[in-house]
């Protein structure tokens, strides 16, 4: 049975005292602070629950934001959806359970963070020479080391790719979970051991019909154990594949759950969009159906920007979704909504040909500053070094689409998805049917040739008969042209000029956002003039062949937002490492 780990659960606060330490500098700490970091990170614009404090042997846990039905048993707490089959979710070295989730186990000697197959909620940890602290917040780390050592490595990936990479955060002390993965504390001999368990993209024999019909069996029995409260739940329907799927796996288990669709109003007059087609699926489906407004908030876009970078951490600059400066999540908690249900299905990544280790790389948006013009702005702000991580270059024997597949696995899932769904997790619970263990190992064990262009999922699909086309076009924001609004001008230009700035960047590479910020246009790549001809007159697999690899654009209006994104965080982490004032870690006491 599928049960959500936490309804309108936040997140968590872990912290771990070695044994034998004692008060002093970097030494215990209480139930007290963890309130206080649960109070932090909890958003302004909502009326959080107390916290589910745990305090025991040296151990002291927190839960933000607990639902009616959190997942807690004594010290160990998830946030996410979890399996209840075999051995207790809250064991000790328990095999990790089937779900979407991020865990903590608390145990006789030791503590454990598991992370599900794509790290789609991301476990934060750090280990100085006293204390062990893990948290789904970077901010809550920060604040209970007292300190905040700037990670200038990560500033690169932030404005290149639009996040941060899966491998760092924004204080260089702090680490992420890897997905499928799980890191033991033993705290007689405080030492980290991490053990990695992916399930491998390795196809397995079988017809074309018989991979299908599994990967559509997996897929109806994750929706068929979803158990949670339906009237306090939504399921997102937008108008494509994912979550068009889910539905029909929920109404053929005998559920009927109530839909929310969102984006900008205007979305409404495109017949071919989400909020149009995801309306009519529900009313084919015979389910209660909503559209919830996301466009841009009236609000001072100090605050709901602010907001943004606070529930985030700053680690994505997809506003897009959240221009309403979060109001719709506010609004659903307020109308009693626990949780939604996404169908977030990067397994088998979305693309029909891989046709090179670069082409990998950009579908799975991992940017580098390297892939842009040598003219292009992101040269002249002085960034640090940017290096591809080892552990993302292709292996010896794989092929380009199981390459394709791992990067959607370990870069587009940790640092795009992972963000989002911590994000929302501040405001109410997020299960995700489709990275349940058994959908992810039928997918993975296709054939490449049923997962390019994810060709198993549009034939499973398409034995539903919803009789209703796809989607053409998104519901939210379009594009980014909201930054050249005068209001959002004068807001870069405001943040762009507070004191982290001068931290971040030089002056010459002041100089240059400066003269970025009202820029619309994007700057034409190699690629942009041939494109539509190529498109009309050259099947789209050949072209991929043909077409070399090239710079991508970036409109200088979008390179200083992320720029301001990442001042406004670097801004707000400083601030947290004073909050509580007792607290102080020297950078030379942390284990790296």
């Amino acid at each position: 049975m599928l049960t959500a780990g936490g309804s309108s659960m936040a997140g968590f606060i872990v912290a771990c005292e070695r044994c034998g330490t004692g008060e002093g500098n970097g030494g215990r700490v209480t139930a007290g602070d963890l309130r206080a970091c649960a109070a932090l990170i909890s958003p302004d614009d909502i009326a959080p629950r107390e916290p589910v404090l745990w305090e025991g042997d040296g151990v002291a846990t927190a839960v933000v934001n607990p639902g009616a039905r959190t997942a807690v048993h004594e010290g160990s707490l998830a946030v996410g959806c979890l399996y209840e089959a075999g051995e207790p979710w809250w064991k000790l070295g328990a095999p990790a359970p089937d779900g979407a989730f991020a865990l903590c186990r608390v145990g006789d000697g030791g503590v454990e963070l598991v992370s599900d197959l794509y790290a789609s909620r991301t476990p934060w940890y750090v280990l100085t020479d006293t204390l062990f602290l893990a948290s789904s917040s970077q901010r809550a780390l920060v604040a209970l080391l007292g300190s905040f050592v700037l990670n200038e490595e990560a500033m690169p990936w932030l404005l290149s790719s639009g996040y941060m990479p899966p491998s760092a955060g924004w204080d260089r002390r702090i680490k992420p979970l890897a997905p499928a993965s799980r890191l033991t504390l033993d705290r007689r001999r405080w030492t980290l051991e991490e053990v990695r368990e992916p399930v491998p993209f390795l196809p397995v024999e079988g017809d074309e019909h018989t991979h299908i019909e599994r990967l559509r069996l997996a897929i109806l029995d994750a929706c068929a154990r979803l158990d949670v409260p339906w009237d306090a739940w939504r399921l997102a329907l937008s108008g494509g594949i994912d979550s068009r799927l889910i539905l029909m796996g929920l109404t053929a288990a005998g559920h009927r759950p109530a839909c929310i669709t969102w984006g900008r109003v205007a979305a409404r007059r495109d017949h071919r969009n989400d909020a149009v087609i995801g309306e009519l699926l529900a009313a084919r489906m015979g389910v209660p159906h909503m559209f919830l407004p996301t466009d841009f908030t009236n609000e001072p876009l100090e605050s709901a920007v602010g907001r943004f970078v606070a529930v985030s951490d700053g680690r994505t600059c997809s506003l897009g979704a959240y221009a309403d400066g979060l109001r719709m999540w506010s609004e659903l908690v307020e109308g009693g909504v626990e949780g939604v249900i996404r169908g977030d299905e990067p397994s088998q990544g979305y693309r029909w040909h891989y046709v090179s280790e670069d082409a990998c790389r950009l579908r799975a948006t991992a940017l580098m500053v390297s892939d842009y013009p040598p003219s292009h702005p992101l040269h002249r702000l002085g960034l640090a070094p940017q290096a591809w991580p080892r552990d993302l270059c292709r292996r010896p024997g794989e092929s380009l689409n199981a390459y394709g597949g791992r990067l959607f696995q370990d870069y587009w899932s940790p640092a795009m998805l992972s963000p989002l769904n911590d994000l929302k997790g501040l405001y109410l619970e997020v299960a995700n049917p489709l990275l349940s263990r058994s959908v992810v190992v039928a997918s993975h064990s296709l054939p490449e040739s049923l997962r390019r262009g994810r060709r198993a999922m549009r034939s499973v699909h398409a034995s539903m008969k919803v009789g209703l086309p796809l989607a053409a076009h998104s519901a939210l924001v379009g594009g980014q042209a909201y930054l050249a609004r005068p209001a959002f001008v004068a807001e870069l230009r405001r943040g762009l000029s507070l004191p982290a700035a001068e931290q971040l960047f030089s002056d010459e590479g002041r100089a240059v956002l400066d003269g970025l910020t009202g820029e619309s246009p994007a700057p034409a790549s190699r690629w942009s003039g041939v494109r539509p001809v190529v498109k009309q007159m050259v099947p789209r697999r050949a072209a991929q062949r043909l077409r070399p690899h090239v710079h991508v654009s970036l409109s200088g209006n979008a390179v200083a937002f992320r720029a301001y994104l990442a001042v406004r965080a670097v801004e707000m982490l400083t601030a947290d490492a004073g909050r509580l004032p007792e607290r102080s870690v020297a950078l030379d006491r942390v284990a790296r």
